[in-house]
């Protein structure tokens, strides 16, 4: 047994169990040892070396539908405390896979056995309410959230932790749970708390934190505070790309709030310049084609402000122009510092610097014609 014990715990690591999915899993020879009726000996095995969160998922591979987690308490006898964690951690792996009715059965479970050991005050018990609060989020059973929330807050206060990605989860779900309800100032509380901790556990931005930009743009948006919005897409987008450059997965929820953004018209001329700000900020870091992509749209939108400043469609021009050199589209290039020129000829007070930057450029051009 102990060869069998070894190979079913490799089987069922906690490593490959918290994956979105059981690579690796032998379920032949697991079915294996079902058939034999090995499975009683396997699972006690596993708890005499702790291997508590293996035991239950042995037996959940194997489908052993009389098997209840009273059975493991019976084995276990006084270690409640892993068998509690085991079933949060349960309630998370069913969380990641969307089965959130399975989740919900852990996470209660968890909760109960927390409860019946007077640990309502450890943090182990606050992570239990965290993920409950996620699955009843998904569930949308709304009314069962503020007692999950009110009472991790307590925890965790009452400790004093710090933020973490778990904490930072808390206040993703308190953030979400106060939009529903229309309590923006709390939702946009939430995310800033986790935006200035700066949680950069590998020196870099972290998923949690991209999420409370995420979350604090959604905000904005529902306010329809756009200005704001668009500061903090700036901003974030700004972070990813220095930390993870340009292609990265990270940016794809804010290219869809500049979509909408584009799509509402946002066309007042403080907004056309937060959009320039953005073309130039992707041209300097390299992203040529992203950055005349927003820009052309930021054209598109300017067409629709008549009273655009001359200053302002001058920048425009001149942040096109800029990109399309560096791609090489010298035709393109001078179409629009051209335009520049002549906006910025309608400048009262024109800076002559970046006119004498402009007229550089297009010497280079002339250069490249003949």
């Amino acid at each position: 047994m102990p060869g069998v014990y070894k190979l079913v715990s490799a089987c069922l690591s906690e490593e490959a169990v918290l994956r979105p999915t059981f690579e690796g899993l032998r379920m032949d020879f697991l079915k294996e040892l079902k058939k034999d009726k090995e499975y009683i000996n396997v699972i006690k095995q596993l708890a005499g070396s702790n291997k508590v969160l293996c035991a239950v998922l042995y037996v959940e591979k194997l489908g052993l539908d009389g098997f209840r987690i009273s059975d493991y308490e019976e084995i276990y006898g006084r270690s409640k405390v892993k068998l509690g964690n085991t079933c949060r951690k349960l309630a998370e792996f069913y969380t990641s896979l969307g089965n959130y009715q399975k989740a919900k059965e852990y996470g209660n479970k968890a909760l109960q056995l927390c409860e019946s050991i007077n640990e309502e005050g450890h943090y182990y018990t606050a992570q239990v309410y965290n993920i409950l609060a996620t699955i009843y989020t998904n569930l949308q059973e709304h009314h069962k959230l503020p007692y999950c929330l009110r009472m991790y807050k307590k925890i965790i206060k009452a400790i004093d932790k710090k933020l973490d990605a778990d904490v930072a989860l808390f206040y993703h779900n308190a953030a979400l749970y106060h939009m529903r309800e229309g309590d923006f100032d709390e939702a946009i509380a939430c995310c800033e708390a986790v935006i200035r901790a700066e949680y950069r556990p590998q020196g870099k931005l972290h998923i949690v934190t991209v999420n409370a930009y995420s979350d604090l743009v959604q905000a904005f948006l529902m306010v329809g505070n756009l200005r704001g919005a668009l500061e903090v897409i700036c901003e974030i987008k700004e972070l990813i790309r220095e930390d993870y450059g340009g292609d990265h997965d990270f940016h794809a929820p804010f290219d869809e709030f500049l979509k909408y953004l584009h799509s509402k018209n946002a066309a007042s001329e403080d907004h056309i310049k937060r959009f320039i700000n953005l073309g130039k900020q992707l041209h300097e870091s390299g992203n040529n084609e992203e950055s005349i992509i927003h820009l052309l749209k930021t054209l598109d939108l300017s067409k629709e402000q008549h009273n655009i400043s001359s200053k302002l469609l001058g920048e425009l021009h001149h942040n096109l122009g800029i990109a399309y050199h560096k791609l090489a589209k010298f035709k393109e290039a001078k179409y629009h510092l051209d335009n520049s020129l002549a906006a910025f000829s309608e400048v009262q007070n024109p800076d002559d610097k970046k006119i004498e930057t402009i007229n550089a450029l297009l010497l280079t051009l002339h250069k490249h014609d003949k």
